[in-house]
C-alpha cells in the first residue's frame, strides 16, 4: 500500500463531500489521536485512584519506598 496515494485519495474524498457529519467525525478522530495517550478505561482507573489518594484511602508509597522494596525482593 502506498501511503501517499492513500492520503491523496482521502483528500479527494474530503474535498468532494458536503456532509458536515463526515467532517466532524474525521476532525474528532484526529483530535482524539492527538490528545489521548490512555484508553478511556485507563483514564477512569487513574481518576479513581487519584480520588482514593486525595481522600487518604488506600496504601501508597513514594518512589524511594518502591525502589527500596524492589531492591529488597531482588536481594
Amino acid at each position: 500500500m502506498d501511503i501517499n496515494l492513500e492520503k491523496l485519495e482521502l483528500i479527494e474524498m474530503l474535498m468532494n463531500t458536503d456532509k458536515i457529519s463526515v467532517l466532524k467525525k474525521i476532525r474528532a478522530i484526529f483530535q482524539k489521536e492527538e490528545t489521548t495517550f490512555l484508553s478511556e478505561e485507563q483514564i477512569k482507573i487513574v481518576a479513581e485512584r487519584r480520588t482514593e489518594y486525595l481522600s487518604g484511602e488506600g496504601v501508597y508509597f513514594s518512589y524511594d519506598e518502591v525502589k527500596k522494596r524492589i531492591e529488597q525482593k531482588i536481594s
